[in-house]
């Protein structure tokens, strides 16, 4: 691969902070410095610069205030020319209530002073969501206004699904200007400890039982899709057991138990998880299940979970859903979001253990395939020779 020298990775969110584009970041930058490149993560959160294996994570005081962008420059401008800024954009990790247009308007100063600018769009603005009030629509409306600026800016531009296309082309001033689609990788390693998967699932289930997860964060939308699914299918599978994995899981498992339907040895939940813990969970699941009320998609990370640990998953599509996921195997997803048809599929695996080995086997050949983060680092490192 080409492009050895410096990459400089600016983000709003990093550990340990929460977030999947803290974990993102975090994951790319480590295997970028495995594969021999010097990695600077510049943060917002205040801190000492911490230095690790060819990772040197720098944090700004002051966030992106106007304050803290000056301290940034003053820190970038020490590191040699021509430098490549990685930006990991999603509009509310800037401060300001997601309405920072001066960082923006920072990052497009650094491409006019000589920087190579990659931008990685992992949600570009809010929608107009008219029912919401003015507040809503004044937001959507700055947003729009900072991706505009970084479009323009931008010497190359990824997106985390291929369904941002279609909405960033108004926004781009340039419109030639090509935009690719880097699939995001999971943001938990596989942890190889088969004996503690074992004594861990022993915790929750018999023998006899089977073991029915779903990871992510489980507010808003997703977490009423899910409290419906597993309220209604623990009722009628008694030998299944569900496991909650994810920030806002005890709340969530707290309401479907309350409606009395569900015993509290049948449903488990858990947060504040370490990387590590969250894989030996996933590894005692049978079968996963993952609603989205857009469908779907390469950016949902919980998902990417399941298929990086070759396990089965039902979930549903929408106008979000990438084209890959109508490939063969390892997911099975229904049109739209019925909690009854996502509950027929999750039964038709834990009826057939077949059916479940083929699907979990087919669901790690496609996210090595095309997702896992070698593949990330081979794009980023492959584009035209930029000295250091």
């Amino acid at each position: 691969m080409t492009n050895p020298g410096a990459w400089h990775l600016i983000t709003g969110e990093y550990p340990p902070a929460p977030g999947g584009v803290s974990d993102y970041t975090a994951v790319l930058a480590d295997a970028m410095a495995k594969a021999g490149v010097q990695v600077h993560v510049w943060t917002g959160a205040a801190g000492t610069t911490e230095a690790g294996h060819a990772v040197t994570v720098h944090r700004i005081a002051e966030n992106w205030t106007a304050g803290g962008l000056r301290a940034l420059t003053q820190e970038l401008d020490h590191y040699p020319e021509p430098r490549r800024l990685l930006i990991q954009y999603v509009p509310n990790a800037w401060g300001q209530r997601g309405m920072n247009l001066e960082f923006c308007r920072w990052v497009a100063a650094r491409g006019l002073a000589g920087d190579q600018i990659r931008l990685m769009v992992h949600e570009p603005f809010l929608p107009y969501q008219f029912s919401l009030g003015p507040a809503r629509w004044y937001m959507a409306r700055v947003q729009r206004r900072m991706m505009r600026t970084l479009l323009a800016a931008a010497d190359k531009v990824y997106l985390s699904i291929p369904g941002w296309e279609p909405m960033l082309k108004p926004y781009a001033p340039k419109r030639g200007k090509p935009m690719e689609w880097l699939p995001v990788f999971s943001n938990i390693p596989f942890a190889f400890n088969p004996d503690l998967v074992r004594d861990l699932r022993a915790e929750l289930a018999s023998p006899l039982q089977l073991v029915v997860g779903s990871f992510g964060t489980f507010g808003g939308e997703i977490g009423r899709m899910t409290a419906e699914i597993f309220g209604k299918l623990l009722p009628k599978r008694t030998e299944t057991v569900g496991l909650l994995i994810g920030r806002g899981s005890k709340k969530l498992a707290a309401q479907v138990l309350a409606a009395g339907a569900v015993p509290a040895t049948r449903l488990f939940a858990f947060e504040d998880v370490t990387a590590e813990e969250v894989s030996l969970r996933l590894q005692g699941c049978d079968v996963m299940v993952q609603p989205y009320p857009d469908g779907v998609s390469s950016r949902r990370s919980s998902t990417l979970a399941g298929l990086s640990h070759g396990l089965p998953i039902v979930t549903n599509d929408g106008f979000l859903t990438d084209p890959i996921w109508g490939e063969p195997g390892g997911v099975a997803a229904i049109r739209d979001f019925a909690a009854d048809d996502l509950i027929a599929l999750v039964t038709a695996f834990l009826r057939c253990e077949d059916t479940r080995i083929a699907f979990g086997d087919s669901a790690r050949e496609l996210y090595d395939t095309h997702f896992a983060v070698e593949h990330t680092v081979a794009e980023l490192l492959g584009g035209p020779k930029v000295e250091a």
